[in-house]
């Protein structure tokens, strides 16, 4: 064998080597690859967990929080034991938020934590013999402090569990709402924006503000919430440099600019709003409108159905939760406010199955049905149309020709042509 046949053989030997040897470094690093994309998405899961879990926990200080508030607002006696229980509960809560949240939400959370025991301490040194009269006037000392805190801490639970919401339209982040049928308890997880409440009316007093917003905060949390996946965080705010920027609005107020409309909502870019007239039964109007506000609050929410109208074949329903059944009547008392009666979801499914409810109240008896003042809009590709029901017979209304569904929610946000007014009882 010569020699030139011995340097090709080791040559080719040595060129196997080192396919072999690629190969491995190539399959090497096709292993260690997988293993990072794994590792990164167990990583993933691990954060998404964890940010869940801080946002039920960011969800259930707040309730428990705004739970005092409730029950100074609705007028009940107070006992001490009541209290105590709010005090374990909310220490306890900020106690797990300071230990799972992030740095800036621990040190907030705890901010406020001190100004309650500044209002504890306040209290104890009110002489009353009520209860409920020492905490509501150590309260109201201090609520600007209050609100300013809760609101910033709200921010800055948003920022960690919904940092790319940036339109305001989560408001406080997703919180956990108890509901209980029976003997079984649900909790739902609930999108919950930060609604502003102010008044500039004349003859309508904080106090009995702070009752009405409480009262549907409650309707909000035990009734609507659970039915329709869609919460919110009630505050008043008697001083607007309070108000958290991206915060929704629902101001009353002797008058809103638009003639003959007990009260509106519509929204000013990302930020919806109401304004209601400071008239008798404002109340009523209150909460028909922050109800409405949360279920469609920028007018682009629609469900499909059959028209009431012939001829029309399947049109668009705007979803207004309260105008097919809107009086008086229809709604009910929640802390001795009367609150409005509002349609559930199955309203809207044209299938009517054997033991549906299609309202709160229970006076509507099939889908699309509307009770005795009530009104159901829709849009059919050219017109806005409206069934009323404000006499003895229902009547049609065309609201006006509409090109386009973008030209019908404008249409729907201006009060002068959808609009709620209670009528005469």
């Amino acid at each position: 064998m010569d020699v030139t046949t011995i340097l090709a053989a080791a040559i080719a030997g040595m060129s196997g080597v080192a396919a072999g040897y690629l190969g491995m470094r190539q399959q090497t690093q096709t292993m260690r690859a997988q293993l990072n994309d794994e590792r990164n998405r167990d990583a993933t899961k691990r954060k998404e967990m964890l940010q869940d879990r801080r946002a039920q926990t960011y969800g259930g200080l707040l309730n428990v929080e705004r739970g005092l508030r409730l029950l100074l607002a609705s007028g009940k006696s107070l006992s001490y034991a009541d209290y105590a229980k709010w005090w374990h509960d909310y220490g306890e809560l900020t106690s797990l938020v300071v230990i799972t949240g992030t740095s800036v939400v621990s040190d907030q959370a705890e901010t406020l934590e001190r100004l309650y025991g500044q209002l504890e301490a306040d209290r104890m040194s009110v002489a009353s013999d009520s209860l409920g009269k020492a905490i509501t006037r150590a309260f109201q000392r201090h609520e600007p402090e209050i609100e300013r805190a809760r609101a910033h801490l709200i921010e800055l639970m948003r920022a960690d569990v919904a940092p790319d919401d940036h339109d305001g339209r989560l408001g406080a982040g997703r919180l956990e709402i108890s509901k209980t049928d029976g003997s079984s308890s649900t909790k739902t997880h609930i999108d919950t924006p930060e609604i502003a409440v102010d008044s500039t009316a004349k003859y309508i007093s904080l106090d009995r503000l702070r009752q009405v917003v409480a009262a549907v905060q409650e309707q909000v949390n035990r009734d609507f919430g659970p039915a329709w996946g869609i919460g919110a965080s009630l505050a008043v705010c008697d001083d607007l440099s309070q108000i958290t920027p991206g915060a929704w609005r629902l101001t009353v107020a002797d008058e809103i600019g638009a003639p003959g409309t007990a009260s509106f909502h519509s929204n000013l870019g990302p930020t919806p709003y109401t304004m209601v007239v400071a008239t008798e039964g404002w109340e009523l109007s209150f909460s028909h409108e922050c109800l409405e506000m949360l279920a469609n609050p920028f007018f682009e929410v629609f469900r499909e159905g059959p028209s009431p109208k012939r001829g029309l074949g399947r049109v668009k329903f705007s979803v207004q939760v309260c105008d097919p059944c809107p009086s008086l009547e229809h709604g009910y008392q929640i802390h001795g406010v009367t609150v409005s009666d509002f349609v559930l979801p199955n309203f809207y499914d044209p299938s009517r199955a054997i033991g549906n409810r299609y309202d709160q109240s229970g006076v509507i008896a099939q889908p699309f049905e509307i009770a005795q003042g009530g009104y159901l809009t829709w849009y059919d590709r050219r017109h806005l149309w409206q069934l009323q029901r404000f006499g003895e017979h229902p009547k049609f209304a065309d609201l006006g020709k509409y090109e386009g569904i973008e030209a019908a929610i404008g249409a729907l946000r201006d009060p002068r042509i959808a609009f709620y007014s209670p009528p005469q009882q």
